[in-house]
């Protein structure tokens, strides 16, 4: 009888780093998220724009403008980007969920088997003993 458990083992072991690698991914993606949001939200309340459009600041308040569309955009990016990675890293988890289970069933099923053909060869030197 030929048992999987070692090819259930591998790729238990393979999850085991990818959802690690995964989960320090997300982790640093959100920090940095979290650390750019929160100079980007200052920004916004530093009174840099104009009230009135003929001050000379004009051209500047323009390129202000388009810079903070273009970073909002940034901003949606990153976070569908940041839950993508948790989508990846909580599918990472299941599968090394699924792998352990298989292999600790796999294991438990190599481990009777053994068992049970050590009884057969008990059994089987019992009846010759007998047959003597």
């Amino acid at each position: 009888m030929r048992f999987q458990t070692d090819a259930y083992k591998e790729k238990r072991d393979a999850y085991e780093k990818l959802k690690n690698k995964l989960a320090s991914r997300v982790t640093q993606h959100q920090t940095a998220l979290s650390s750019a949001d929160e100079i980007y939200q200052k920004s916004k309340g530093s009174g840099f724009y104009s009230n009135n459009s003929d001050l000379p600041n004009k051209d500047a308040d323009t390129t202000f403008r388009t810079l903070e569309t273009e970073l909002s955009t940034l901003f949606t990016t990153q976070k569908n980007d940041a839950a993508s990675l948790q989508a990846a890293s909580n599918k990472a988890i299941e599968k090394y969920n699924e792998y352990s289970d298989l292999y600790e069933a796999e294991k438990k099923n190599e481990a009777d088997y053994k068992k049970e053909q050590e009884e057969k060869k008990r059994k089987e030197a019992e009846e010759k003993a007998k047959k003597k």
